[in-house]
């Protein structure tokens, strides 16, 4: 991933990145087994394991319905209005305390990746998905099946801002001020939305 690299390359730091589910990669952050994870929001409960960076973006979660549901997009007002939905989710993920509340007395599915989510999204078994956007942008670039399947809600259930998690376990604990020095720096020079660009569009 871009951003790694312009992050830890001028620190002669050499990376290698693992795609995994999220709920796999934060058990092996909190066991030292790998020393981050690239994009993730604060919980109290991943706080026990995690230091975080400074933040690296701020990205809406919207509600993801399909493209031919009839009556179109599943809007809301309030949260409650999504309650008599069948709703997705993804293992190990948070979606802030309000949804994460509501979903437990809602009738939830939980896949292991988001991408398994849209495919089930399409088959009908669940009714909506609350998607970050970025993500959700890049999957439909990388997956052909996908483009042109799906709206989204007219406004967000939240705003996630999003950090670096670096394991207490890590050797990088004592370069956070550095990585948050650099992280700042790419912001600034607008790379992190240049990088967020070619990987939605």
């Amino acid at each position: 991933m871009d951003i790694i690299d312009q992050l830890f390359t001028p620190m002669g730091i050499r990376t290698t990145i693992r795609m995994l589910p999220l709920k796999r990669a934060l058990g092996y952050a909190r066991e030292g087994r790998i020393d981050g994870i690239m994009i993730l929001i604060k919980t109290e409960e991943r706080s026990a394991y995690l230091h975080y960076t400074e933040p690296v973006l701020t990205v809406r979660g919207l509600i993801w319905s399909r493209a031919d549901r009839p009556g179109g997009p599943v809007h809301f007002e309030r949260l409650e209005d999504l309650r008599h939905y069948v709703m997705g989710a993804t293992l190990g993920y948070s979606y802030g305390q309000a949804l994460d509340e509501l979903m437990e007395t809602m009738i939830v599915n939980r896949a292991a990746s988001d991408y398994l989510n849209y495919k089930i999204l399409l088959t009908g078994r669940i009714d909506i998905f609350p998607g970050n956007e970025i993500v959700a942008k890049g999957l439909f670039k990388r997956h052909p099946e996908l483009r042109g399947k799906f709206h989204h809600s007219d406004r967000s259930f939240i705003e996630w801002v999003l950090h670096m998690g670096i394991s207490k376990r890590s050797s990088l604990v004592p370069l956070i001020p550095r990585i948050n020095t650099a992280l700042e720096e790419l912001k600034s020079s607008g790379k992190i939305l240049e990088t967020v660009r070619r990987f939605t569009e």
